[in-house]
């Protein structure tokens, strides 16, 4: 019987591990992964009427989004192999880091998103319950497509080990205001 494949796809595939917060809440019940759904769909229909309000043919709609309506913010996880992890020399996270959180702050302004480092040993205290059964990545968070293409190419030139003028030309200062060969505050 173990091997019989239901040739019914009304048939329910079975629910998935149970997992519970931090008071021993179940947090992944089937009503929650349906309402979320629900929700997903009903944002991917919203979004799909707002993008035809602006064709030729619905340029005189009176579609309005509803007052509760709020985009899903975009995102993209950059998984970082083992290699890459226990590598000592390249320290990918310090780079993308920066000293002070200096490169960080730099690519989140020129590309327009967030970026963070999550998964396992990325974080003392765990911020996500799902955070510590993910292995070590990077996620990148934006408002569309465009600003997550953006930061996802800055975060691969990083890893790549391409050179950046800017960057490098940001860090030199920072470390000479931290050796104290150059005051900030001066001019």
């Amino acid at each position: 019987m173990s091997n019989f494949i239901p040739d019914d796809p009304d048939i329910r595939s079975p629910s998935p591990e149970p997992i519970y917060d931090n008071t021993g809440k179940r947090i992944n019940t089937k009503e929650v992964r349906k309402r979320d759904n629900f929700l997903r769909e009903r944002i991917s229909l919203i979004e799909d009427c707002m993008k035809m309000r602006k064709t030729y043919y619905f340029y005189y709609s009176s579609f309005v989004p509803p007052e509760d309506y709020k985009p899903l913010k975009k995102f993209k996880k950059i998984y970082l192999t083992d290699n890459a992890i226990k590598d000592t020399k390249a320290n990918y996270i310090g780079k993308i880091i920066g000293q002070g959180g200096k490169t960080q702050k730099l690519i989140e302004n020129r590309s327009g998103c967030k970026i963070g480092v999550r998964g396992r040993g990325a974080n003392k205290q765990a911020k996500d319950i799902f955070e510590n059964y993910e292995p070590l990545h990077i996620i990148v968070v934006a408002d569309n497509d465009e600003q997550l293409d953006k930061g996802v190419e800055e975060i691969g030139k990083i890893l790549n080990g391409e050179e950046d003028e800017e960057l490098k030309e940001l860090m030199d200062s920072y470390n000479m205001v931290v050796q104290g060969i150059f005051d900030d505050n001066y001019c």
